[in-house]
């Protein structure tokens, strides 16, 4: 006589159980690291713009606009001589988000940290296909001081800078 041994429930009502528990014990061990990856991604770019930038000389509020003012202040951008200036945005950017704003004809530059961006606006910037990202928190025109490092911008200047009088004009012919 032969004995088989399962691990199957023999009542069918407990079989929905028994591959609902076979299905968890399978796919947990290999999944659960991308799983919580996962999570902590999503979270993190569902995360809120903070109230400032934070740049090495400090940091800058949000200057409070709203989104109708934001979009003013960047058609402001639009006119002058220096296009260049920086945008913060409420949440996260898309592709589809960075695609229209593109095609709408602000290009994005360096990433700044909380949602903030330099960024480059075209003469014929298109404002309709900018108000249609509704992300922009606030602009703000490019400060100096605020890609200074601390020493220069206090005025001073550090001793590796400063070349010294018999060394101006003299030329190394060993490429040092």
């Amino acid at each position: 006589m032969t004995v088989t041994h399962t691990t199957r429930p023999a009542n069918a009502n407990d079989q929905g159980l028994y591959r609902s528990n076979k299905v968890v014990r399978c796919i947990t061990p290999r999944f659960l690291p991308m799983l919580v990856v996962a999570l902590c991604m999503t979270a993190i770019a569902a995360r809120p713009a903070s109230a400032q930038v934070r740049w090495r000389t400090g940091e800058v509020r949000r200057s409070g606009k709203t989104q109708a003012e934001a979009i003013a202040a960047l058609s402001d951008r639009s006119r002058a001589t220096a296009r260049h200036t920086v945008l913060q945005f409420r949440e996260s950017l898309s592709p589809l988000d960075r695609r229209q704003l593109e095609d709408a004809g602000v290009h994005l530059g360096a990433y700044l940290g909380d949602h903030a961006y330099f960024a480059g606006v075209d003469a014929a910037v298109d404002l309709d296909g900018v108000d249609a990202t509704t992300k922009i928190a606030d602009v703000q025109d490019v400060r100096p001081k605020w890609k200074l490092h601390q020493t220069l911008g206090r005025g001073e200047t550090p001793a590796w800078a400063v070349v010294p009088p018999t060394q101006v004009g003299r030329h190394d012919s060993s490429g040092g």
